[in-house]
């Protein structure tokens, strides 16, 4: 055996060498300019894992977990919160709230109110929490707020096809509302062209008068934030339109109730660490809910939602070679693009699963004969034509369109607005990108000036900042003129260009399921997300002379695998007999354990001994005084048993003391409590966190369940106590047997205390 493994030491470690040498030439030349995606953020999964949470903090919410079963958290009815199919709220308000159960461990109970209610359930306390209101001065007066739990931006309700604001304002004073007691006014006011004169406000308590009045021609526009969308989803001839120059509030989670101020505490020190990026991510998935909700509820009819049931499958054919609304990326061997992105968003929206029919080397004219002959349903892209006119469905809304944005390396997954407030951005100095920037996020804590572009992409390089604040033509700046490979635009902030997929002429229905969600989907954002980006195109063509360096290592990885199979037989053996000393080691543990278990119990009684319970005596002694509770310890005696020992024999007398262990252990209801045997015919049971009427009264019932067992009678001692640190435990243990000796003077069979 020993000259085997010499012989395969002499080949092994040079042939292991040369694979590894092979092996990272091979990945030094595959390697991909796309780098791992950063971790998913995970929340917290108890409010006692949050840094920085105090004793105090913990000890006030434990209170108010024994004082409340649930805590009412209001919402308005919003794209945030409204109630689904099943009658409950969904959305990122359910979520949160379902999040902050789970961590605090008592119900968040979402509940949704019209807004005037809501200011006055929070002042009287019938509302707990909401996350509806933005953070001033003011209300810091007045409320517990949190810091940013979710980013909403303003937008202007009108009705369809009115006359454009500006028309009006030339024949009369422009009519605005605002609900009453919000912020949005302050915010939006002085970005509105005209003086107060010009001017006449609104202010509704909620959104069914706000519409009211849009319908009657009493105001020309209603201003809110865009959760607000979910309001008017009844009335199909209002439309809503982003406020410009773009305005965005932060909510917080507030309270009025001092009471609850630890919680709000807490979830500031939360949100203070990671977790911002978990309820982003819950943020999104919320909107989701909404999104398929509104689709459902208020776009699609019976006869879609019927083809939706009965279609769980539809078939789509995609080019290979159109970028960047389809193609297959050979390098990373899947498909992409625009289309592929939006048929990902509709599967999220309709439930219907899309399933391409085509392989990546099919040619165009065979796409489209199998739309033609219905072997499928949509096609990635058909330019509408008169020839084609006819033949074809088109969607009313486009796949494919341009402005300022935020510039991040490839790597950096696609972020939302709510986390800009929380990325390290790097700005342009004297620049119209920084003004506009400090125009939108006017807190923002985390920015960084440069005196010009070079040095601003430099530290994005140098990964000392997140992103750039930057505009469209500088991503080519990096990409052209720098040849810096691996960068994108990652924030859009606001343009168009058409092209649409083509369906077969026979789905009408499906035609217009698509059209709905389109309407609904971010279009512009997908088709952005590709009209920016970049590739490393030298690593590309690197990766076009592999083929020889993959065949050399394939017969180097044959020339391992066959030493390999005599050093697999060796560690066969190695590992069965790691296995055998394995067997027996576990075998000596479970015989230990059982071994430890048995000293810790009296054999007679089986019920713990004397040891087990001065350990127990110790934990809980200390965790009195701790805690500050009380601890009561029963301290037990057959009555005359010598006596009853010699009338009766030791047999008979072991019996009797096997019945008493029972019975005492029979009116011991609690996991915390203890029964053990002291010695001889001595017994003591150990009660945490039990007053001395709670002790007298579990001292009784064992005294009257020996009585009906047997025909020996118990006296039994109580002491009872709050420890201190000063106090001694051999005194509290005295008490009890003094206790107990006064049981046996006064005449046995009874219980005493001292």
């Amino acid at each position: 055996m020993s000259k085997a493994i010499n012989f395969l030491g002499i080949f092994y470690i040079p042939a292991m060498l040369i694979f590894v040498v092979a092996i990272s030439l091979l990945m030094l030349s595959c390697e991909s300019s796309a780098k791992p995606q950063p971790a998913e953020p995970l929340g917290y999964s108890s409010f006692l894992d949050i840094p920085g949470v105090t004793q105090e903090e913990i000890n006030a919410i434990e209170a108010l977990k024994g004082k409340k079963e649930f805590f009412v958290y209001g919402a308005s009815e919003t794209t945030e919160a409204f109630y689904g199919q099943n009658g409950k709220i969904n959305g990122y308000t359910a979520l949160f709230c379902e999040y902050l159960s789970n961590l605090f461990g008592i119900h968040f109970k979402p509940a949704i109110y019209e807004w005037s209610d809501l200011v006055e359930g929070l002042e009287t306390g019938s509302i707990d929490f909401t996350g509806e209101l933005t953070k001033t001065e003011g209300r810091s007066e007045t409320h517990y707020m949190t810091n940013a739990i979710a980013e909403r931006s303003i937008k202007y309700f009108r009705l369809k096809n009115s006359k454009p604001l500006e028309e009006i304002a030339e024949t009369r004073p422009l009519r605005y509302a605002f609900l009453n007691g919000v912020i949005t006014v302050d915010e939006v006011l002085p970005f509105i062209n005209g003086d107060d004169e010009n001017l006449v406000l609104f202010f509704v308590m909620d959104y069914d008068e706000a519409y009211k009045l849009l319908e009657s021609g009493q105001i020309d526009a209603f201003f809110e934030e865009n959760v607000a969308e979910a309001a008017f989803n009844v009335h199909s001839d209002v439309v809503a339109k982003d406020f410009q120059p773009l305005i965005y509030n932060p909510v917080s989670m507030s309270t009025q109730n001092p009471e609850l101020a630890p919680i709000i505490s807490v979830v500031q020190k939360m949100l203070q660490g990671e977790s911002f990026s978990y309820l982003t991510k819950m943020y999104i998935k919320g909107q989701q809910e909404y999104m398929k909700h509104k689709l459902f509820k208020y776009s699609l009819n019976d006869e879609e939602r019927e083809y939706i049931r009965s279609h769980p499958v539809v078939l789509f054919a995609a080019e290979y070679d159109n970028y960047p609304m389809s193609f297959y990326n050979a390098y990373e061997n899947k498909w992409q693009g625009i289309f592929f992105d939006a048929i990902k968003e509709m599967e999220i929206l309709t439930g219907i699963s899309f399933k391409q029919a085509n392989s990546h080397q099919a040619k165009w004219p065979e796409l489209l004969e199998m739309l033609e002959t219905e072997k499928v349903s949509i096609i990635s892209e058909l330019i509408p034509s008169k020839d084609r006119q006819g033949h074809f469905l088109w969607p009313k809304n486009s796949l494919l369109q341009d402005r300022y944005a935020l510039i991040s390396k490839e790597n950096h997954r696609d972020v939302s607005i709510n986390e800009i407030l929380h990325l390290k951005i790097g700005l342009f100095k004297n620049t119209a990108h920084t003004e506009l920037f400090k125009i939108w996020f006017p807190n923002h804590p985390n920015t960084v000036e440069y005196e010009n572009s070079f040095d601003a992409f430099e530290a994005l390089e140098k990964d000392e900042i997140d992103m750039v604040m930057a505009s469209k033509n500088l991503l080519l700046l990096l990409t052209n003129y720098m040849e810096l490979p691996g960068y994108k635009i990652n924030v859009l902030f606001d343009r168009p260009f058409e092209s649409f997929l083509g369906l077969n002429k026979n789905e009408k229905i499906l035609h217009s399921i698509i059209d709905k969600s389109l309407t609904q989907m971010d279009i512009r954002k997908i088709s952005e997300k590709w009209t920016h980006k970049t590739y490393d195109y030298r690593v590309k063509i690197a990766q076009s002379r592999l083929p020889w360096l993959v065949g050399v290592c394939v017969l180097l990885l044959l020339v391992v695998i066959l030493l390999l199979v005599l050093h697999h037989r060796i560690r066969s053996e190695e590992r069965r007999l790691e296995s055998l000393v394995k067997e027996r080691t576990a075998e000596i543990e479970a015989q230990r354990k059982q071994l430890e278990r048995l000293s810790m119990m009296d054999q007679l009684t089986d019920i713990p001994n004397r040891r087990n319970f001065d350990e127990r005596l110790s934990v809980e002694w200390r965790r009195a005084i701790r805690e500050k509770t009380h601890l009561s310890l029963l301290m037990l005696d057959v009555d005359r048993f010598k006596m009853y020992n010699d009338a009766e024999g030791h047999q008979q007398g072991d019996v009797a003391l096997k019945t008493v262990a029972k019975s005492i252990e029979q009116m011991i209801k609690r996991p915390s409590d203890l029964v053990a045997r002291w010695g001889g015919e001595e017994f003591v049971v150990l009660l945490p966190n039990t007053d001395f009427k709670g002790a007298i009264g579990v001292a009784e019932s064992i005294r009257q369940n020996v009585n009906k067992a047997t025909t020996v009678t118990v006296s039994i001692g109580v002491n009872t106590q709050i420890p201190e640190q000063s106090d001694s435990l051999d005194h509290f243990i005295s008490a009890a047997d003094n206790a107990l000796y006064k049981a046996k003077k006064a005449g046995r069979n009874r219980v005493c205390i001292l």
